[in-house]
């Protein structure tokens, strides 16, 4: 979320109730407003919230850190970023994993593995005039 998102605490209720038991933790990521050489946008908020996450797995022990060279072991790690409306097909994360790990180690890290976008939902249920836009 940014600073800037209203109702924040709400938000992060609903999200709790309705996935708190979907996934070992869930990490909320308050981006702050006005941070001096960023340009505001999907990039930096993504960018903030991927290094939130992170810090946040290398503090609950979900990642390993080298000790000599204090780097993290990201090698069998996959992200997804995708907004609050974003509809997954039910095995999707299974099936990300699938094409993760049978990808080639040398190309394992160049592919992006996007998933299918879903723009329309529920299209049928919209104002013609908004459906016609």
């Amino acid at each position: 979320m940014e600073q800037k998102t209203p109702l924040q605490a709400e938000k992060k209720r609903k999200i709790r109730e309705r996935f708190g038991t979907a996934f070992k933790a869930l990490v909320f990521a308050v981006h702050p407003s006005g941070v001096p050489g960023e340009i505001p946008g999907a990039c930096s908020n993504r960018n903030y919230a991927a290094r939130a996450a992170v810090k946040y797995m290398i503090m609950k022990g979900l990642l390993e850190v080298d000790p000599d060279t204090k780097e993290v072991e990201l090698d069998f790690t996959t992200c997804t970023v995708c907004d609050a409306d974003t509809t997954f097909y039910y095995r999707y994360f299974e099936n990300l994993s699938w094409c993760f790990l049978n990808e080639p180690p040398e190309t394992r890290y160049t592919v992006c593995f996007q998933s299918p976008l879903f723009y329309n939902i529920t299209l049928d249920e919209r104002w013609f005039f908004t459906r016609a836009m």
